[in-house]
């Protein structure tokens, strides 16, 4: 189950990381413009959902919209994603409000990097080692480096800190509401 530990990395129960134990769960898509029994092994993300949605809408995503963010329409034709895998995650908070900085995930090619909440760097090669397990960042310092300031870049600190809602722009609402879509 998606966010939930079961002894993986010495842990039980509800977990805030981003090792692949917590992030990788299936998407099943179902339509008509989907082949039945369609597997695709693929990492994607949950930022690919909305221009995927809008692309199946018949509109095009544009750039108000996450830059991580992919149609699956085009990783399902072509089994590729282009670009990174980032995620993020914090720890569980008080009513408060108040977030504490949490981890961060890199994933390029066949390479992978955590930074916690500590700065702390781990890096993984996935050809190798794809469920994360053994850190390189001793044995590769000049990747793990390279990477780690992609994940800082990609997912800064004040995003981490904050709740984001994705609004569509009015021009996309409005025809979403012409086709039906939305109401």
């Amino acid at each position: 189950p998606n966010g939930v530990l079961l002894g993986e990395r010495q842990r039980l129960g509800q977990a805030a990381t981003v090792y692949p134990e917590v992030l990788q769960v299936p998407l099943v898509l179902v339509g008509p413009q989907f082949e039945p029994g369609t597997v695709i092994h693929t990492p994607v993300q949950l930022h690919d959902l909305q221009p995927t949605l809008l692309s199946l809408g018949g509109l095009s995503p544009t750039t108000t919209h996450s830059e991580y963010g992919h149609s699956l329409l085009s990783t399902m034709s072509e089994n590729t994603r282009p670009g990174p895998i980032v995620a993020a995650a914090w720890p569980r908070t008080p009513l408060s409000g108040q977030v504490e900085q949490g981890w961060r995930l890199y994933r390029a090619e066949d390479e992978a990097v955590i930074v916690d909440a500590d700065d702390t760097v781990e890096f993984y090669d996935l050809n190798t080692d794809p469920t994360m397990t053994t850190n390189r960042a001793k044995d590769q310092p000049a990747q793990a480096t390279q990477l780690a300031e992609r994940a800082r870049s990609a997912i800064p600190i004040e995003h981490t800190n904050k709740i984001v809602l994705s609004n569509l722009a009015d021009e996309e609402t409005r025809a979403l509401r012409h086709r039906g879509h939305i109401h």
